[in-house]
């Protein structure tokens, strides 16, 4: 009944006919073709796998008599194995290792024995024992009479011994005369092969088929074989082999058998192998059964496989039909035009993307200020490959040769709201300013200041050449644009990005130059700020300035950076002692009041030693000790006001996240801050962004009212404070994996 109220959708039975389609006809010339190939081809194929598999046999075969021959080329040649060594009381044992440690050398060695002439004894890797006791216990020796022994050794080249009848052992005896090709040998070595480690080389050979395969030498002698076929005995081997050197088929006893043959270049022997004719024809036989067979399956299991993905393809389209019409079914529902009704859903969501992508854009700028804040800060963006990646992402691009600040202070309004309206016209106009060879980046810095961070093409030293046109082209461009007359502090130009803090803290150092006679519009360098004043004098007053700033910054690595440079230069100078402890003693008045405009003074504790030193090293080291005690101090001032505004956020957002009017520009609104000064402190101190944080809240809301009441979810998200539902129901499914629906039947049934 299921089966049959599927079918009667069309798109169903479309996606089947198409599958059929797709499926049977490239499956029925495919199987035609295949099919013709495995039967014409087969009986090739399997006499031509056969010498192929022979050859490799022949390899391998090959390969292991050339290992038996080197190593008794070494052991001839060996010195520990020489007559007198291996007789020897003590250095016998060491012969006897030697032997041992060669029978590793080869997988087939089942032992090794060495022998001399005239010598009673037989000496292999397990020890040694008499001639007589070889014969008698050894085997294969036990199957050869000192008679037939002694004449084998005579023999200028190595033969390998199989045994004296049909029945002999299943070890196979490799004797090799030493030294070889020598027409007087005075020894031999002798190596025993278990018989299956020869058969293992050609028992593969015939593959399925049922047959023999044969080991002989030169002489047609048997060495070994693989039988499967006992009709065939060894004579009548040995006879094939002396008759018939080429491949093909031969009669024995009213069979036909074929016959290939695999020649040895190294030792002469031969590989042959027998194969009942009947065993191609059965092979045959069973292949065109197995064709047809497979094809059949094939065919059942490609139609089967065609339905299966049919009716999963249609699945899908059917779920979401039927999800979108749970509640009303429209006129395209009821005529089953599932595609139709999942079309307009289609669009549905392409419109909220495209308002979820300009909310991304609009998260955009906080992300880009909070990235250039990073570097005003001084952290090293240089060396974090994640926030080259951002840098591209953000679409901030800088030029790599130098770089420095330029601080705006603008004129304070009565009114805050047009302070931001004022600031904010001011960073959208300078974002567009474009300049040869330079890059401007504004960031809000919100104390009626926007800090400019200029990077170029240029030099550092093009860049002081040229600094002041500069600086006069972007105060005229923004006099033109936003009709405001800032006053401009400007710090040096550094060679690296990591560095735009020192000409930040510059800028800021600048700033502080200002007179209160001075006119709105003033423009102030760090490097002029003691020119006028201190000409001449070597007094360190433009390092005091960044000693100063970097201080009330809580920046301790420029404070220390400072300090050092200034003793250096004091030194180098070989000033007056006199005056030389006097800049010393306005050195640390410099720090004692920056610490006292901070107010914390009363947490630096004793300054005694700041005072009471015995020389400029404990004096430096002393400062030293003291501005990083500040800086802590500072920067641990700044947690505890981040922490308060940060309870005082999160109460205000949980007071607040269930109402329609919570947004970040009423937030901002709210404590008073600026919309992108309030994003980076969330982003910061929450971990996540205002968005998400709100989200989160709303999101365990909905959670815990569709698991305790049984509010309609319309309602449920709408008191939350969201008013895209659709919006929210694939937000929720994207965190939770299911719909709201689906949570709240999955988790009432586990109560359950």
């Amino acid at each position: 009944m299921q089966l049959r109220k599927r079918l009667q959708s069309k798109l169903l039975v479309k996606y089947i006919l198409s599958y059929l389609f797709v499926f049977i006809v490239p499956f029925t010339i495919m199987s035609f073709i295949v099919y013709q190939n495995s039967i014409l081809g087969l009986r090739e194929e399997a006499t031509d796998s056969i010498q192929n598999k022979m050859k490799q046999a022949d390899r391998y075969t090959t390969e292991r008599m050339k290992e038996l021959d080197q190593l008794a080329v070494r052991m001839a040649n060996d010195f520990n194995l020489t007559p007198y060594m291996i007789k020897h009381p003590f250095y016998s044992k060491n012969a006897i290792n030697q032997l041992h440690n060669y029978k590793a050398n080869s997988s087939i060695i089942d032992n090794v024995f060495l022998y001399y002439q005239d010598d009673p004894r037989v000496y292999s890797s397990e020890g040694t024992a008499t001639l007589s006791t070889v014969f008698e216990r050894v085997p294969p020796f036990d199957e050869w009479s000192k008679e037939s022994f002694e004449k084998s050794i005579e023999f200028t080249t190595s033969l390998m011994y199989t045994g004296e009848s049909e029945q002999s052992t299943n070890t196979l005896l490799s004797l090799h005369p030493i030294p070889n090709g020598n027409p007087h040998p005075y020894g031999a070595v002798m190596y025993t092969i278990k018989e299956s480690a020869l058969v293992g080389l050609i028992s593969d050979v015939l593959g399925d088929f049922k047959g023999n395969t044969y080991i002989l030498d030169s002489s047609n002698n048997i060495i070994t074989a693989s039988r499967l076929d006992d009709s065939i005995t060894n004579k009548a081997i040995q006879s094939l082999a002396e008759n018939k050197e080429t491949n093909g088929e031969i009669n024995y006893k009213n069979e036909k058998y074929h016959m290939n043959i695999e020649h040895s270049d190294y030792n002469n022997w031969k590989i042959i192998s027998l194969v009942n004719v009947t065993e191609f024809n059965k092979a045959f036989f069973k292949q065109k059964l197995f064709n047809y067979s497979l094809l059949i399956l094939l065919l059942l299991l490609g139609l089967g496989i065609a339905i299966l993905f049919a009716d999963r393809q249609y699945q899908p389209i059917r779920n979401l039909f039927e999800k979108m019409n749970f509640k009303e079914r429209t006129k395209e529902a009821n005529q089953n035009n599932e595609l139709s009704t999942i079309n307009h859903a289609i669009s549905d969501i392409y419109k909220s993307n495209q308002a979820l992508n300009d909310t991304i854009d609009l998260q955009k700028p906080f992300a880009r200020d909070q990235m250039l804040l990073q570097l005003l800060k001084g952290d090293n963006l240089e060396q974090i490959q994640e926030h080259k990646e951002l840098f591209t992402i953000l679409n901030i691009e800088m030029y790599h040769n130098a770089y420095f600040v330029i601080i705006l202070n603008v004129i304070p309004a009565t009114d805050e709201s047009e302070q931001l309206k004022i600031q904010a016209d001011m960073l959208s106009q300078l974002e567009t300013k474009a300049l040869v060879s330079l890059s401007i980046h504004p960031i809000d810095l919100f104390n009626n200041a926007i800090a400019l961070i200029v990077s170029s093409d240029y030099t550092v030293e093009q860049i002081v050449e040229k600094r002041e046109a500069i600086i006069t082209d972007i105060k005229d461009f923004i006099q033109k644009k936003t009709k405001t007359n800032p006053s401009i502090s400007v710090g040096s130009p550094y060679p690296k990005k990591s560095l735009i803090n020192r000409s930040y803290i510059e800028a800021l150092a600048a700033m502080d130059n200002y007179q209160p006679s001075d006119p709105q519009g003033t423009v102030s360098y760090f490097e002029n700020r003691t020119k006028t004043e201190t000409e001449g004098i070597n007094y360190p007053d433009e390092d005091l300035v960044k000693l100063t700033q970097s201080i009330k910054h809580g920046n301790n690595d420029v404070a220390n950076e400072v300090i050092d440079t200034i003793f250096k230069e004091l030194q180098q100078a070989q000033l007056e002692g006199t005056y030389l402890k006097a800049i010393y003693f306005d050195i640390i008045n410099t720090v004692l009041k920056a610490i006292n405009e901070l107010g914390i003074s009363k947490d630096i504790g004793d300054i005694d030693k700041l005072v009471h030193f015995g020389n400029p090293e404990q004096l430096k080291q002393n400062l030293k000790k003291t501005i990083a005690k500040a800086c802590n101090l500072i920067n641990t001032k700044k947690t505890k006001l981040n922490q308060q505004l940060f309870d005082d956020i999160t109460t205000y957002i949980r007071q607040n996240y269930n109402t329609y009017h919570l947004s970040l520009e009423n937030m901002a609104q709210h404590f008073q801050l600026s919309i992108p000064y309030l994003s980076r402190f969330i982003k910061e101190q929450f971990g996540v962004t205002f968005t998400q944080y709100v989200f989160s809240l709303r999101l365990n809301e909905v959670k815990k009212q569709l698991l305790t009441t049984d509010k309609l979810i319309r309602d449920i998200i709408l008191e939350v404070g969201y008013r895209d539902v659709s919006n929210f129901n694939r937000e929720f499914k994207k965190v939770e994996g299911v719909t709201p629906g689906q949570y709240r039947k999955l988790n009432k049934a586990d109560k359950k």
